[in-house]
Order: structure tokens, then C-alpha cells, then sequence
């Protein structure tokens, strides 16, 4: 079958009709032998039968009379069929009475096939016929007759001889018959295989195959046609479709061109530098900024280059690649990454880079997508305000070693000068008059407001350095308190009121300097009134923006002038002289620089 599927259809056809005549010949052959072989045995056996009545009917008498050299001489007779191999007479008794033996046949003990019935059988290539010997209707012995085949083999020999001459000649005339007619059918099948070659080979859809029958072919021939029409109109409106799709695209290319020029010029025009690169962290494109830093003519001349072919160090390089390499494999953006960069003008630069990783349309990392800032100023700021923060923590340690020395030995001295002063005047008081007790009084009341300068000063300086943590502090608390402690004398000899029409709320501040604030706005109240007057403060709160909280501290006082307003929160600045109010001008900076360390602000409003 593998073979006959690799033939030319012309071929097969031919093939396919010598096989069927050659199998109905050879088999119509083996038939018409077989049909001869039975006939032929047939006529032997009848032959052979009809030989051996004859012979047991003229050998009657000399069974009867048992001569048998008479019975011998009628066997005899049998040589004139020289396919008689044996002939034998039995009497009654099943003994041998007469035999006949052809010529050159040894001889030897036959016996019939059965006694007394009539039989034959084909054995060992002869045939053996056995016929009862009947004499007044009484079995009196039998004969038996052998032939060899050779006649029937002869026959049948040239009956075969006869049969493949023929089947030869038959297949002979078939095949010319086939190479004939074969031709209606493959003739034009062979004819569509080469039009189908054409077509397949020069694209030629306008060509058609020419049919010549309304058979089986024909039909084929149609659908192939059929085929070829609708092939040539698609091909028709696929070249229609494909001229105005290479319009389209040629349009579609313009304005991508366009926009890629448009892209391209945005990202110039952005301060930062801006780069993209593939998965194996080779740069695919870049914008003006970055390609000025790489050393670079323009910008796509950084396609296909790594960073070890720009102008940065090897270091810098791998640094560079490492946090490609994270930010792809982590698929995970990093920003703020503060990095190194020797440029291509021998700048060494610092940048603020920030690195996303790109994907494509099935969300696969494909590369990575960075841009950088250049920050050496700011760095360089930076370093100079840290150093500047260096120094001026060495000018507030100064500061505080000063604070300290203030704190202890200023004070000690001023102390002693009060003591003494307020002693000399006791025990001098009668002894000296005039500008000598003036003079005494100016010296203790001077040593007096430095010691209270000196208090103020400290104050100030532990708003910052001595600061505690923010704990949750009661305003109602705090006010309560200060009546009854820090400000009960004041309160009691000037008679103020202290109101708070509606409770305070609960903040987190520091509780000590919030009692400092708190003390000082109140006391500045009682202070800073008409003589004869009664202080009355109020104090209100209300909610602010971003969650801070408004106080309000109201007194009934002098007040102060709109074109002051503004100076009275610095430091040492008075309004007024030390005759008419005290104080050392140190207690509105203090209230001032409270409010601003917990994020507030403060004012004034008269």
C-alpha cells in the first residue's frame, strides 16, 4: 500500500485494474481446475468401475470352476490401459485367486478395499476400485482394480498450462485496454495537479481548469473553479485592503513619528535626565540631559551601550546595575536613590535617581525606566548646613556653658551684694542721709534686677534645654493650680479675677512650659493695669486648623499700641519704664519661643 500511494494517479489507476483482473482471472483458473481435477476423477472411477464389471462378469466361470489360469488370462487384458498398476480376483474366502501386475510394477499383496461391496478410493496417487463377483445372485468372490493418476495429472498439467497462457494474454490485453482508458480519469486529474502547480507557483488566481465531464471529476473541477474565483476576488480585496492599509500605515508612521518627536523634545525639555533599558540592563533610549552627562552627540547614540561604555566610574557601573537588577527582579520601584556620578565634562556629581521597572501588555518585566536629578547644590548646601549646625551647636554649648557660669557664679556675687546692701542699710540707716542713702538704694536695686535678668535669662535658655517629653496636660488644672500657688499673693493683693466661662480642653504639651506660658500671660494681666483698677482675665479656647487648639487670654489692662504690637515678643524689649511697671523685658520671648517649640505661634490683639 506504501508503494501503491506513492504512485502517479495514472499509475494507480492502471495498477488498481491489472490486480482486480489478475485476482478474478487467477481465481476463475484455480476454480476451472479444481472443477476438471473432480471431474476428472469422476470419469476414472466411473471408467475403472465399469472395466472391473466387465471383468468379474467374464470371469465367472473360472471363479465357479476355480481355473485360474483362465481368470488370469482374462485379466491379462488389462494391458491394454497402461494405467492399470494391479488387477486381483478374491474368492469367496477373501484369498487371492488370479492377479495382474503391469510391467515393471513389483509385485506385491493388494488388498480390495472392502470384500464383497462395491468402493473406490484415492490413495497415495493411484485409485483402487472394488466390485463383488456374483454368480445366481450369491457373492462368489470380488476384483479389484488399481490405477496410478498419471492421466488426470496430465490433464490437469496442461489444463494449468492452458489457464496462465490466458491470464497472461488477458492482462496483456487489459493493461493496453487500461493505458487506453485510464485517461478519461487521470487525464484530467493530472491536468488540475499541474493547474494547481501553476496557480501555487505564479500567484495566478485568474486561471481555470477545463472541464470534461459532469462526473465525479467534473464536479471536483467545479469546486476547484470555484475555489480559484473566490481566492482571486479575496486576492482582489486584499490588495485593495492593502493599499489603503499602507495609506494608513504610512499616516499612522507620520503622526507616531510626530509623536515620538514630540516625546522626545517633552523629555529634552524636562530638567531631569531620563533613560530606559532593556532586561539585561542595556540602555534603549535616553533623553538630551542624559546624553550630555554620558558623553554623548544625541540622544540615540545611546542605544545598545551599557553603563561601562559611558563616562562613569567602574564603581558607580556596578553600583548602577546592582539596583537595575533589584528593582527587576523585585518588580518594586526605588526612589530617592542618592548616588555618585562622574560625568562626561569631569564633573562628580550627585544625583537624586528614582528607577521603575517597565512591563510589557502581559505585565512581564521587560527592562527599567529611570530618571535622576542633579542635586550636587543642594548636596553642597547640605554640607554646609550641617556644617553651620556644627558650629552653632558649638555656639549653643557656649551658650549653655555661659547659662551655666550665669547661673551659678553670677548670681553668687549678686546675691552677696544684696545681702550686704540690705544689711548696710539697716545698720547705717541713721548714720548717713542724702545722696548716701540714694546711692546705697541704687546699688541694691541694681544688683536686685540683674539677679531677676539673670532668672529671666535662664528661663529662656531651658525653653530648649530642658525640655520634657509631651504629656497629656488639663488646662483647668494648670490655671487651678497657679491660683493657688505660683500666683495666690498677686491675685490675692490686687484682687484680680481670673475667669473661664467655659471649660478648657485637654492637650499634649509640655506640662512645665505650658505652666510657664500659662503663668506669664496671666501675671502680665494682673501687672499691666490703670492704678486703682481690678485685673479681670478671661480665658477662652476654640478649636483650630490641622488639630491645634486657640487660646485666648483676655485682661481689662492698659493695652498696647497698634505700631508695638510686633516688638513686644523680643527680647528685653519694654514699653514702659521700671518706675511705672517692672520687669526685665525677657517673659513675652519666653511665651513666644514656647509657642513656636510646639509647633504654635502666638499674637497680640488690643
Amino acid at each position: 500500500m506504501a508503494i501503491l500511494r506513492n504512485m502517479t494517479i495514472k499509475n494507480k489507476l492502471m495498477m488498481i485494474v491489472m490486480t482486480a483482473c489478475a485476482t478474478g482471472l487467477v481465481l476463475a483458473g484455480v476454480a476451472f481446475l479444481g472443477w476438471e481435477q473432480n471431474s476428472l476423477r469422476e470419469s476414472m472411477v466411473r471408467v475403472l468401475s465399469t472395466r472391473a464389471a466387465i471383468i468379474a462378469e467374464n470371469c465367472k466361470a473360472a471363479l465357479a470352476f476355480q481355473d485360474n489360469k483362465d481368470a488370469e488370462k482374462i485379466l491379462q487384458a488389462l494391458h491394454v490401459d497402461s494405467s492399470i498398476v494391479y488387477g486381483g480376483i478374491y474368492d469367496n474366502k477373501n484369498e487371492p485367486f488370479a492377479a495382474y501386475y503391469r510391467d515393471g510394477i513389483e509385485k506385491k499383496k493388494v488388498l480390495p478395499l472392502e470384500f464383497k461391496k462395491n468402493k473406490s478410493t484415492f490413495d497415495a496417487g493411484s485409485l483402487e476400485v472394488s466390485s463383488p463377483i456374483i454368480l445366481d445372485k450369491e457373492i462368489i468372490g470380488t476384483i479389484c482394480l488399481q490405477s496410478d493418476l498419471e492421466v488426470m495429472y496430465t490433464t490437469l498439467n496442461r489444463g494449468a498450462q492452458i489457464i496462465i497462457a490466458v491470464i497472461f494474454i488477458s492482462l496483456l490485453a487489459v493493461l493496453l485496454v487500461s493505458m487506453w482508458l485510464q485517461g478519461v480519469i487521470s487525464t484530467p486529474i493530472l491536468n488540475l495537479a499541474e493547474l494547481a502547480k501553476t496557480v501555487s507557483e505564479k500567484k495566478d488566481y485568474s486561471a481555470r481548469a477545463v472541464k470534461q465531464g459532469n462526473d465525479e471529476v467534473g464536479l471536483l473541477i467545479d469546486a476547484f473553479n470555484e475555489m480559484l474565483r473566490q481566492i482571486q476576488q479575496r486576492d482582489s480585496e486584499l490588495l485593495v485592503a492593502k493599499e489603503v492599509l499602507e495609506v494608513k500605515v504610512q499616516e499612522r508612521t507620520s503622526e507616531l513619528s510626530k509623536i515620538t518627536q514630540m516625546l522626545q523634545i517633552v523629555m529634552d525639555n524636562v530638567p531631569q535626565s531620563i533613560f530606559w533599558k532593556d532586561r539585561n540592563s542595556v540602555y534603549l533610549g535616553c533623553n538630551i540631559n542624559f546624553a550630555k552627562n554620558a558623553g554623548l552627540a544625541k540622544p540615540g547614540d545611546i542605544v545598545g551601550k551599557t553603563d561601562y561604555d559611558l563616562a562613569w566610574k567602574k564603581e558607580e557601573s556596578d553600583f548602577y546595575r546592582e539596583c537595575d537588577k533589584k528593582v527587576m527582579d523585585s518588580d518594586t520601584p526605588q526612589y530617592h536613590i542618592i548616588q555618585s556620578q562622574q560625568q562626561a565634562d569631569g564633573k562628580q556629581a550627585w544625583v537624586d535617581a528614582g528607577k521603575i521597572p517597565m512591563r510589557d501588555v502581559n505585565g512581564k518585566v521587560v527592562g527599567i525606566l529611570g530618571s535622576y536629578e542633579d542635586i550636587t547644590e543642594r548636596k553642597q548646601a547640605d554640607e554646609e548646613m550641617k556644617r553651620l549646625n556644627h558650629e552653632l551647636e558649638e555656639a549653643n554649648q557656649e551658650m549653655k556653658n555661659f547659662v551655666y557660669i550665669a547661673s551659678h557664679d553670677l548670681r553668687e556675687p549678686l546675691r552677696k551684694i544684696t545681702a550686704f546692701g540690705s544689711m548696710l542699710q539697716q545698720s547705717l540707716k541713721d548714720k548717713i542721709a542724702g545722696d548716701d542713702i540714694e546711692n546705697l538704694n541704687f546699688m541694691i536695686d541694681g544688683a536686685t534686677r540683674m539677679t531677676k535678668m539673670i532668672e529671666g535669662l535662664l528661663v529662656y535658655s531651658r525653653v530648649s534645654s530642658k525640655a520634657q517629653s509631651a504629656q497629656t496636660v488639663d488646662l483647668n488644672e494648670i490655671v487651678r493650680q497657679l491660683q493657688q500657688f505660683e500666683l495666690a499673693v498677686v491675685l490675692e493683693e490686687k484682687q484680680a479675677i481670673v475667669e473661664i466661662p467655659q471649660p478648657l480642653p485637654c492637650i499634649e504639651v509640655d506640662p512645665v512650659q505650658v505652666r510657664q506660658l500659662m503663668q506669664n500671660f496671666i501675671a502680665n494681666g494682673i501687672k499691666y493695669q490703670k492704678k486703682g483698677s481690678i485685673p479681670r482675665i478671661t480665658i477662652t479656647s476654640k478649636p483650630a486648623a490641622d488639630g491645634m487648639v486657640r487660646v485666648d487670654v483676655t485682661d481689662n489692662g492698659i493695652g498696647i499700641a497698634p505700631e508695638y504690637q510686633g516688638a513686644i515678643f523680643a527680647m528685653f524689649k519694654r514699653l514702659h519704664s521700671r518706675s511705672e511697671y517692672e520687669g526685665t523685658g525677657i517673659g513675652l520671648a519666653v511665651c513666644k519661643k514656647i509657642a513656636e517649640r510646639h509647633g504654635g505661634q502666638i499674637g497680640v490683639e488690643s
